[in-house]
């Protein structure tokens, strides 16, 4: 199916190339060139779709297609904000020089269609997940691999083969699993399918699986949500810990903050959430800390504990990135968000932003979703 598709893609994009260079039209009316490249773009979502998905399961396809429209009319906005003033001269002299409906006609499917497929490809592969891999060496006897997800966001954006996708990928990791927060979006419309996708992959983690709230978690009543959440045999942390002899290891969480709690009072509330949380732990146990949010990562009083491994998400890595000469990642938002994505070290401790494995608006560029693989790294103590 992939094969076919691509051998009509290249077909249509080399016809295309062809029209464009020779200014010549193997049309007879406008109506049937409209024809061809609404089966043009018909072949090419396809081929993304497949690419994208895998195979197709009853249904799906339109969802598919939902998804391609939206991303061909964001493009469209990304191509007429950017790409078309840079070529305003060139078109302007055309289309001066042209005349009439069919030179019109001309100039959106020669001229702007490429771009539109260019983004709609750039935006739609964006969300393909990668398993990035970070490293730890810190003095603790015992070496520990664990496996980090954020911000899945399961909901109307998030198709079944996506989920198919993301149990696939989380095979063949360390059996330890932890996810920092944003397991549904907005509520508990989607929580049957979060539920069931948790069932899922729970029996791969032999080691536990563990997990904290995150805002779109805490989007509806605590109670329901952790109720309904106890059919997945995840372990959900509520400003607690639970010390893994087995691991020489503590596991703490810290929940959302409820709605009742104020956006100003949100650091207090979650450093005195800390406070307990890690209360009775002993020195010798390195700390894995989940926090949804990393920008209230230096409010927490930690102590002068050694050691300690906070896993965030909430960023999305700031959904659209780049990369600047030297090979660094750079986004619009590094000035806004001061832990973006990545490896840090903020008071003491060590952080690591997840750039998220779903997104509650779907829409990327250069910032793919992330599955990460830690390692804590034992040396000499």
């Amino acid at each position: 199916m992939v094969q076919l598709l691509s051998a009509a893609a290249i077909i249509i994009l080399f016809t295309e190339l062809y029209l464009f260079l020779t200014r010549k039209s193997i049309f007879q009316t406008v109506w049937s060139k409209i024809a061809f490249y609404l089966a043009s773009t018909g072949v090419m979502a396809l081929l993304l779709h497949t690419l994208l998905y895998g195979r197709r399961e009853s249904g799906l396809i339109f969802q598919g297609i939902w998804y391609y429209v939206y991303l061909l009319v964001l493009s469209a906005g990304m191509a007429f904000l950017f790409i078309i003033p840079l070529l305003y001269f060139p078109v302007r002299d055309r289309m001066r020089a042209a005349e009439g409906r069919e030179s019109t006609m001309s100039f959106l499917f020669y001229e702007l269609f490429p771009v539109l497929l260019l983004f709609h490809t750039m935006l739609a592969l964006s969300r393909k997940a990668q398993i990035l891999r970070n490293e730890w060496i810190v003095p603790i006897p015992k070496t520990l691999s664990f496996v980090h997800i954020s911000d899945l966001h399961i909901g109307a954006n998030t198709p079944d083969d996506f989920l198919d996708n993301w149990k696939k990928k989380l095979q063949n990791l360390p059996p330890l699993l932890f996810i920092s927060g944003d397991i549904v979006n907005r509520g508990h419309a989607h929580m049957d399918r979060a539920i069931t996708f948790l069932q899922r992959i729970r029996p791969i983690f032999s080691l536990g699986l563990y997990a904290v709230r995150g805002n779109h978690d805490a989007d509806g009543p605590s109670d329901l949500y952790f109720s309904r959440m106890q059919k997945t045999g995840v372990t959900f942390l509520r400003n607690e810990h639970i010390l893994r002899k087995d691991l020489n290891v503590a596991v703490a969480g810290l929940d959302y903050p409820p709605r009742s709690v104020r956006r100003h009072e949100r650091a207090e509330w979650l450093r005195e959430a800390a406070t307990v949380a890690l209360s009775g732990i002993p020195e010798k146990y390195p700390v894995i800390l989940l926090l949804h949010d990393p920008y209230y990562t230096p409010m927490l009083d930690l102590g002068n504990r050694r050691n300690v491994f906070i896993l965030s998400g909430h960023t999305h890595g700031g959904s659209v990135c780049w990369r600047d000469l030297l090979g660094r990642e750079r986004s619009p938002m590094d000035s806004k968000i001061q832990y973006r994505a990545g490896a840090y070290e903020v008071s003491g401790a060590r952080l690591y932003v997840n750039r998220g494995l779903g997104d509650w608006f779907p829409y990327r560029f250069g910032c793919p979703n992330e599955i990460t693989v830690h390692t804590i790294e034992a040396k000499n103590v």
